[in-house]
Parts: structure tokens; sequence; C-alpha cells
């Protein structure tokens, strides 16, 4: 199919914040243009002298198509994100689209957008075709003009890059599923010996253990119910 980003959204976005969104991709937009390599854009089709399209109706733009007049096309599909989708669907089912940019360079700014989108929109799911490292130039981009985008990471979940301080934390509670993920990423060795073991107690102290650390480093006091809640969770992969 070609390099693509891919969105899930429900049908009807607030009106208010995506106002803010529509803000931050005029910033995002604006500051383009002054990026090395220059950051050509125009509206859906890539029309040279067409300015994209963003207000409260939809977020739309491409590439700016210069092949008429002997130059690059720098357009490939459009960005379109409409505040209402036209797709008929309930009010929580979420509904895909995609955006394939070929790696042109207009990618900076979609990538910028809908990391945009994401932090205004959390309850969407955004996934890509490329991993940490080609989402890095639209990661930096949009922190610089936005202040935000540095701790996003497209491979955050299985269904949907998050920024990473949601994954960790929630109402300044450090989630299981944060330190489930720690734990098993570290793949300790005492731990899975533990598991073999069958010595629950052992691993129950291991556990608590690495939960503090992790509390320590963020300054996030855990709950005592929470240790044996993990521990009965936590799978280790051989």
């Amino acid at each position: 199919m070609g390099y693509t980003h891919y969105f899930r959204r429900q049908k009807e976005l607030d009106r208010q914040k995506f106002q803010k969104l529509v803000d931050d991709v005029r910033k995002l937009i604006k500051a383009s243009a002054k990026v090395e390599p220059r950051v050509l854009l125009a509206d859906g089709r890539g029309t040279v002298g067409s300015v994209p399209q963003v207000n409260l109706e939809a977020i739309v733009f491409n590439g700016m198509d210069y092949s008429e007049q002997g130059g690059q096309d720098g357009s490939h599909e459009t960005v379109y994100i409409p505040r209402v989708e036209y797709v008929e669907a309930t009010p929580k089912e979420l509904i895909f689209n995609f955006c394939k940019t070929a790696r042109k360079d207009y990618d900076l700014v979609v990538v910028a957008t809908l990391i945009a989108f994401k932090k205004h929109f959390p309850e969407i799911k955004v996934t890509s075709d490329g991993n940490q490292e080609d989402w890095e130039a639209g990661i930096a981009f949009c922190q610089e003009i936005l202040g935000y985008g540095a701790s996003f990471n497209i491979e955050a979940t299985d269904d949907g890059g998050d920024f990473e301080e949601n994954v960790k934390e929630v109402d300044g509670k450090i989630t299981r599923e944060y330190v489930i993920k720690f734990l098993t990423d570290k793949k300790v060795d005492s731990i899975c010996e533990e598991i073999r073991q069958g010595d629950i107690e052992s691993l129950t102290t291991i556990i608590r253990d690495g939960i503090d650390a992790i509390s320590e480093q963020s300054n996030v006091v855990l709950e005592n119910d929470f240790y044996m809640a993990t521990s009965q969770d936590i799978q280790i992969e051989e």
C-alpha cells in the first residue's frame, strides 16, 4: 500500500476541542514553510497556489504538486479530518481513516497533526507503517511548535500510539498496565525463576521492590493493595 498512517475516531468530535486542534494545526502549517527543507502545503488536491483548509468544519491539506510546472509532485493522499464524519456510525463506534504520504516532505506535518489530534482527543487510535524512529522528525517538530509531543510513542500500545505519560499515570497514580509493562519489558531473570519455582511470596517481594523503584522515580505513592493485584496479573513470556 505504501507508507501510510492510520487513525480511528468518533463520528462527531467535540466543537470546542476541535477548535483547539484547528488552532494548533494552523500553527504547524505556518511553521512548516520555515523548516529546512521547506514544506509546501496546499489544498486537498495539492493545487499550486492553493492553501490548506483548516477551520471548524474540517482539516484538509496535502503537499503541493509542481509536476505540471516541470517540478516535483510533493502531494500524495489528502489529510482529511472533518469534525463530523459523513459515515454512519454509533456515538461510541470508531471510524477508520488513513493517509498515505509515501514519505514525501509533507509527512512531517501529517505526523505532527496526528499527534495534535491525539492530544486533544485521547480516545482516538493512531497507528502507522512507520516506527518510532520514522516519527522522530514529526515528533520534534510538534514539540518545537506546540510545546508537546516529545513523549508521544507510536508503538505505545497495540491498538494505537499514545503519550507515554498517559500510559504511565492516570490522575497522578501509576497505572497497573504501566507497572506490568515495565516489569515484563525488563524480563528480570529473578522474576522468571520465581515463576518457574512457583514461589508466589518471593515473586510478590520482587514486584514490590520494582514498584517501589518506579514510585521513587516518579514521586508517586502507590496504595498497598496494588502489589498483590499486580502480582496476580503479571505474565512473563519465556
